[in-house]
């Protein structure tokens, strides 16, 4: 998902500014230059956005110290440094005290600049995602409706003063351009949260409104909301992909595949990876003739935009290889596994963990078709990467274990087989909370 990831990255990039511009004209306005915690707290950023996490606490907590050295201890310009040091408590799990600093930051806020302010709201709904992750629905989307109220009282406020016929060089200028008052897209920030909020504790019709509502004010905050409300959507989907609702994912990558072919084109990467996504739907539904189009549409895209044997390429190759072991269709199968074995071995290398995936797959696609030769000589190549990439007593050798010595019971390899499961659970043993469907 190339384009969506460089989407959200310059998104969060320009937000990381944002915040950064205005620390640093509130200290200016102060003492008329960027002091030392300004500078500190854009290192912890820096450091954050490169993840390097106990680096990042060790500078916002330095940062906030100076701040409060010299400052007094409701000033402002505390205010986005705690903001920032919670957000990352957020980010690690540390919930209880990135919430004391939330509400501390807050209550800052809320007494400088009074409880309208659009800094309130951001300080709200921060306080909001820290509850939501707490699974605290009630509490979080009560903060989340209330910042939402705010942006929307003070969009009220701007329209009504730009609108006023005293601003008559605005309305000039608005009339020959044949523009309006665009929405402040802060507000869709506490919005997206509060979806987010419905899809998590699977409110699903509240979370589809508020979708509805998120494309209106996008597609009045930017000339182009294309963009965002095409990722919206595939979030959407993939919400309702998680709870197996296929009929309503489909109808969400096919709103994001509409979107997405008019902000990037019809042969992008993004439209690839959501004719992916579609035909796996598709494929759940039993919609397999349009399936298998879906995936042979991404995969004339990614070879156009790519090298044929480029790791975009053996993506969606081995999405369609997958379908064809589903509708037994092994000859065609074992074809693109193959080539996507040979892809992830040059691209990422022989014992990369992307080439176990591959050699994972053709071990379970010999085991298919009977031919136990093929199956032992993959899970053995299986075992060799695992034991190379992650060590000798990692939880996702179990799988590759027990297959192998199932199989040798069949050839009558009884001993094998034995020493090949004492050590499936002495893994087992040394790891007692792991998930294992995962590994499998």
């Amino acid at each position: 998902m190339t384009c969506y990831s460089s989407f959200l990255q310059t998104k969060r990039g320009w937000q990381r500014r944002i915040q950064r511009l205005c620390c640093f004209g509130i200290a200016c306005l102060v003492i008329g230059c960027a002091p030392n915690w300004v500078s500190m707290n854009n290192k912890a950023l820096d450091e954050r956005e490169a993840g390097n996490y106990s680096q990042a606490e060790e500078a916002f907590v330095r940062a906030l110290a100076l701040a409060e050295e010299n400052v007094s201890s409701d000033s402002l310009e505390l205010a986005p440094i705690l903001m920032n040091l919670a957000s990352l408590f957020d980010d690690l799990g540390r919930h209880q005290e990135a919430e004391s600093l939330h509400l501390r930051s807050l209550n800052i806020r809320t007494t400088e600049l009074g409880s309208h302010h659009r800094d309130v709201a951001r300080s709200l709904n921060n306080l909001g995602v820290c509850y939501m992750e707490q699974e605290r629905w009630i509490e979080a989307e009560s903060l989340f409706v209330l910042a939402i109220a705010i942006h929307e009282e003070s969009q009220k406020r701007e329209d009504s003063l730009l609108l006023n016929p005293k601003f008559d060089i605005l309305n000039i200028e608005r009339t020959r351009n044949k523009t309006k008052v665009r929405t402040n897209p802060d507000i869709l920030t506490p919005m997206n949260n509060r979806r987010q909020l419905y899809l998590k504790s699977k409110r699903y019709d509240e979370a589809n409104s508020m979708l509805q509502q998120m494309v209106q004010y996008a597609e009045d905050a930017y000339r182009d909301g294309d963009v965002i409300t095409s990722v919206w959507y595939f979030e959407q989907a993939d919400s309702y992909v998680r709870d197996s609702m296929f009929r309503d994912a489909h109808i969400n990558y096919a709103d994001a595949r509409l979107r997405a072919a008019r902000a990037w084109g019809e042969e992008s990467d993004a439209v690839a990876t959501l004719d992916l996504c579609m035909a796996d739907s598709q494929s759940e539904l039993g919609e397999y003739f349009a399936a298998e189009a879906g995936y042979r549409n991404a995969i004339r895209i990614r070879e156009k935009l790519y090298k044929p044997n480029s790791p975009e390429v053996g993506d969606a190759l081995y999405v369609l290889a997958t379908f064809l072991v589903k509708r037994e269709r092994f000859s065609e199968a074992e074809q693109l596994h193959l080539i996507c074995l040979e892809i992830s071995e040059k691209s990422s290398g022989p014992n990369s963990l992307t080439t176990f995936v591959n050699a994972r797959a053709l071990a379970k696609l010999y085991r298919a078709v009977g031919d136990r030769q093929a199956e032992e000589r993959f899970i053995l190549r299986e075992i060799q990467i695992l034991e190379k990439e992650l060590g000798m007593d990692n939880p996702y050798l179990v799988s590759s274990l027990e297959r192998l010595a199932e199989l040798l019971d069949g050839e009558g390899r009884i001993a094998e087989a034995a020493s090949l499961r004492e050590r499936a659970q002495s893994i087992r043993t040394q790891n007692p909370d792991s998930d294992w469907d995962q590994f499998q």
